[in-house]
């Protein structure tokens, strides 16, 4: 179903960022998320990490599905 999520998150106490993970991690295609983030801000990656910068959130998305937020300690 498309939105839905199984996962969880965590407020990284004092680092203005929010965890966010997969309850059951699994690789994912950073080619296809750097195709969907371009247009909305400065996406690099390699074969390890995806950063992206999206208004003033600063994405680090790992290859298992783990994911930084930084910008916020909103975890909704």
């Amino acid at each position: 179903m498309e939105g839905s999520y199984e996962g969880r998150t965590l407020s990284l106490c004092g680092r203005d960022a929010v965890q966010v993970y997969r309850n059951t991690p699994s690789p994912v295609d950073f080619i296809t998320i750097a195709g969907r983030l371009a247009p909305l801000g400065q996406v690099t990656y390699n074969e390890f990490l995806l950063r992206a910068q999206v208004e003033k959130f600063e994405i680090a998305l790992f290859r298992d599905g783990r994911a930084i937020v930084r910008g916020t300690q909103d975890v909704d």
